[in-house]
């Protein structure tokens, strides 16, 4: 969820307005054509998705398939250097700060691995 609100933060959403919703995934999509981690975890997103195998969100499924496919932060890191990209934010939104947006990024990725890992390691004990 961090995830998604700092994506989302500053988005203009009435670009967005073209997909389904203005939702990271959305934007996940724009990316996605020029980005192949971003290409790989759309892929897998869909496979999912037509499956229906979560209980996350849909749109917030791409966020989880990033960190198992360990490519959030390239694919973070690509919406924050990404001119292309740029144009579907306002000028104040937090990942295009050029300091506190990289800082932001990086804590979020780690933070966001960390927790993925911790899971992953209560589910193995678990079992």
């Amino acid at each position: 969820m961090a995830v998604d609100a700092c994506l989302m933060d500053g988005i203009r959403r009435r670009l967005l307005t073209l997909f389904n919703s203005p939702s990271s995934m959305s934007l996940l999509q724009i990316i996605a054509k020029s980005n192949a981690d971003a290409q790989q975890v759309l892929e897998q997103t869909k496979i999912l998705e037509e499956h229906q195998t979560s209980a996350i969100p849909m749109h917030l499924v791409w966020i989880r398939e990033a960190l198992y496919m360990k490519s959030l932060s390239a694919i973070i890191h690509h919406f924050m250097d990404s001119k292309s990209v740029r144009r579907y934010y306002d000028s104040n939104a937090l990942l295009l700060d050029p300091v506190k947006g990289r800082l932001v990024a990086t804590l979020l990725c780690e933070f966001a691995q960390q927790k993925m890992c911790n899971l992953l390691r209560s589910h193995a004990v678990n079992y």
